[in-house]
């Protein structure tokens, strides 16, 4: 619908607007390509800044398109592949298989691709909604992402870290479901604000 540059330049032309600022800023952290609301959410939890609440860990690429190699179509009905979120320089692809869009025909389909990005020798990391709804179970797999990635993850303990990564989750994953971790207070989304 629309970019992070035409998002820039309309904002830009709106300075004196109450929040523009602020919305700036914010485009420090846009992506394009999002195909998904959770892919955006998964994306913000795993790359924010500590400070914020998100992991830090560098900035995959949303959605890109890749084309199969030989071997990888011998795994699949289609020439090409389009991982959620990439680390191109890792050869590594974080799928988020929801409930929702992620049935029979379409499980068969993520089975193929990954089959097919596999043998491109592109390791394929599958986040389920439950894993990424578990405080515990997603920071494992993002510890999981950041060891592959090469990047140290401080203790949760250190800089009020475990507060702001349950803020932040608060504000993108349960502000419209209520009370389905453990972990999360009411808190407000003052993580991100």
């Amino acid at each position: 619908l629309t970019t992070p540059k035409r998002l820039k330049g309309f904002l830009t032309s709106m300075r004196s607007a109450p929040g523009a600022t602020k919305a700036i800023k914010a485009l420090e952290y846009v992506l394009p390509g999002s195909a998904s609301p959770m892919e955006t959410a998964l994306y913000l939890l795993l790359c924010l800044p500590r400070r914020l609440g998100g992991y830090a860990l560098p900035k995959p690429t949303l959605n890109p398109p890749i084309v199969l190699s030989k071997a990888g179509r011998r795994h699949t009905i289609r020439n090409r592949a389009k991982p959620d979120l990439y680390w191109k320089a890792k050869r590594l692809d974080l799928e988020y298989n929801s409930d929702e869009f992620h049935g029979e025909s379409s499980r068969a389909i993520d089975s193929m691709r990954r089959k097919a990005l596999e043998r491109m020798r592109v390791e394929v990391i599958e986040l389920t909604h439950d894993e990424l709804y578990s405080t515990s179970l997603f920071h494992a797999t993002a510890l999981r992402i950041a060891r592959r990635l090469g990047k140290r993850i401080r203790s949760e303990e250190e800089g009020g870290f475990r507060t702001r990564r349950a803020e932040l989750r608060q504000c993108l994953l349960y502000d419209d479901i209520s009370g389905r971790d453990e972990d999360v207070d009411a808190s407000s989304c003052s993580a991100t604000s």
